[in-house]
């Protein structure tokens, strides 16, 4: 269980990253709400990892908790797996010293 959570995370960090490298489209400029999520890697992860979870993964089963309520189970396993990754990177990146303006 902890092998697909693993695979899960570096999925969902390479989504993270492709999205974050395209622009966004033109129409798009209006909407300021998707401009910071685009920018932004603890939110944009949020997301991200709450739709994976639809895919059958739940992290209240990793950690023995065994519940699964519909809708708000993804969007506690899209939270929390985008806060552990986030915090992960922020530290990678502060230990490494790179020059990044967005961290992760």
């Amino acid at each position: 269980m902890l092998t697909s959570w693993i695979i899960f995370i570096l999925l969902g960090r390479i989504a993270i990253y492709v999205w974050q490298q395209f622009p966004l489209p033109t129409f798009t400029g209006k909407w300021e709400s998707i401009n910071k999520l685009h920018t932004c890697g603890l939110c944009a992860g949020t997301w991200i990892y709450s739709l994976m979870a639809f895919a059958g993964f739940n992290i209240l089963a990793v950690f023995g908790f065994g519940t699964h309520i519909p809708v708000i189970s993804e969007v506690i396993t899209g939270a929390v797996t985008s806060f552990i990754v986030w915090m992960f990177g922020l530290s990678w990146y502060r230990d490494w010293e790179t020059d990044r303006k967005s961290v992760v």
